[in-house]
């Protein structure tokens, strides 16, 4: 039954790999073109987003849960009304919870991606003075993308196998 979403996964997860193959070639290009590689990190990122998005429909159709939307809370308010505990739901729900995991720190992202860039100094710094620019203590945005980037996908496809092979066994 889980055969539509399970291609759908695998699809995504082949855009993402497809991705991150085109962000490094750039990365080596002997002309490094900022905004093209922006347009593949967040090609990369939405497409992780996806893959997350089929996911939940995959868990869904496997469980033969009625959701209306494909999130995790969605998931989670299903669950509730039906009672029912599956191991899946409970192990993304506990990455979403812990701040530094890797899904957290994925969906974070995803939801910044949509946030302006800002590198204007502040507004009440008079134009007349000179200014002391501190050494970023955060790394951009990019920086974080760079490295997240491919661990996510690992961590994703590794999720997404790992729980394949779980039910695959009863």
């Amino acid at each position: 039954m889980a055969e539509r979403f399970i291609g759908r996964v695998n699809q995504t997860l082949a855009f993402v790999r497809f991705s991150l193959e085109s962000l490094d070639q750039e990365r080596h290009a002997p002309a490094i073109k900022p905004l093209r590689l922006r347009a593949l990190r967040e090609s990369s990122l939405s497409h992780l987003h996806s893959v997350f998005r089929a996911y939940l429909g995959e868990i869904s159709e496997r469980y033969r849960l009625p959701l209306s939307e494909y999130t995790i809370a969605s998931l989670n308010i299903v669950l509730e009304r039906t009672g029912q505990v599956i191991p899946e739901a409970r192990e993304i729900n506990t990455l979403l919870e812990t701040p530094e995991s890797w899904l957290s720190e994925m969906m974070k992202a995803s939801s910044e991606i949509d946030q302006p860039i800002t590198v204007n100094p502040p507004a009440n710094e008079l134009a007349s003075e000179i200014s002391i620019t501190s050494l970023p203590t955060r790394k951009t945005f990019d920086e974080r993308l760079d490295e997240g980037l491919p661990l996510w996908y690992a961590e994703m496809s590794e999720l997404v196998q790992r729980h394949r092979s779980i039910t695959q066994e009863w």
